[in-house]
């Protein structure tokens, strides 16, 4: 996507012309601040890897070694980071839906990156 001046668009810090890695992106910060906030939700993207594990191969053994360590510095890092480690990681990320954000919440993000 081009901006008014015919140059590269970016939200976020990221071309625009990937918006599904933006929508990723601000939905991993949202849940960032609820980490920060309480970082006992770990323990639910603990059991929603644990859930997917049961079902067959999951997305990510680097989110179980992540969780394990425990270290919500580390893991808001990853959530809000601006690179190609942060938006691989976010892409299978364990920290979805509720408690992390609501769908009204989720909609409302989807579409201020979709606008």
């Amino acid at each position: 996507m081009l901006d008014a001046s015919g140059g590269q668009s970016y939200l976020l810090g990221v071309p625009a012309t990937l918006p599904n890695d933006v929508y990723q992106l601000a939905l991993g910060c949202k849940a960032a601040a609820v980490l920060k906030a309480d970082p006992s939700k770990l323990e639910d993207a603990r059991q929603r890897l644990a859930d997917w594990k049961e079902r067959g191969p999951y997305a990510s053994k680097e989110w179980e070694s992540l969780l394990a360590r425990g270290d919500v510095a580390e893991i808001v890092t990853i959530l809000e980071a601006d690179t190609e480690e942060g938006q691989r990681l976010r892409s299978s990320s364990p920290f979805i839906g509720t408690p992390f954000f609501t769908p009204d919440e989720a909609k409302r993000i989807y579409a201020s990156v979709f606008a």
